[in-house]
């Protein structure tokens, strides 16, 4: 019959309250940490003095050292720029340079300044000044690298009498406004 059924369950069935009880922890607990636990016999340490304690052995171990991420530390950087070049209007270039592409989250590596170097002198051979302004216009513009000078005014061979005549024609522009104004009165 039925209750003979349901009386054999009502002994094996479980009330409400310990049905949702939490299932009982297995003793003794496990210690994650490396604390010691009361319930737990010290562990002897593994390789080692036997005398040694977990404690001393967590505290002798070395710091691990941050890696730098650009594989280069800053002095060893600096000594790169310095042995390029003796030119401290290129040395400062090439650190804000350097300093930008950090800024920027993308560090120069040793291997990177070496190849900007190398582009530096296909650029502008033996010419310092030159350097500079390509260095200084990857600067301001925000480039990873540098580039040929761009805009109006581009490196040439035969740059320097192109500037002499543009000069030439501007400072005699110039004197004839001037003497323009004088005769009129204007200055």
């Amino acid at each position: 019959s039925c209750e003979q059924h349901c009386g054999q369950h009502e002994t094996a069935m479980l009330t409400h309250a310990q049905r949702n009880a939490p299932a009982p922890l297995p003793d003794p607990l496990p210690d994650p940490k490396g604390i010691k636990n009361i319930n737990t016999p010290p562990h002897p340490p593994q390789g080692g003095d036997a005398g040694e304690t977990e404690q001393s052995s967590l505290q002798s171990k070395p710091e691990r050292r941050k890696r730098d991420p650009t594989g280069n530390t800053l002095p060893e950087l600096r000594q790169s720029i310095a042995n390029f070049t003796a030119h401290e209007p290129l040395r400062n270039a090439l650190d804000d340079f350097r300093a930008m592409r950090e800024r920027m989250r993308k560090p120069l590596t040793g291997r990177g300044l070496e190849l900007t170097f190398r582009e530096l002198e296909k650029l502008a051979p033996n010419n310092p000044a030159l350097q500079v302004e390509i260095v200084n216009q990857s600067v301001m513009r925000g480039w990873q690298t540098v580039f040929a000078l761009k805009g109006p005014v581009r490196a040439s061979p035969d740059m320097g009498d192109l500037m002499g005549k543009n000069a030439q024609t501007m400072a005699a522009v110039l004197a004839a406004r001037q003497q323009g104004r004088a005769g009129n009165g204007q200055l």
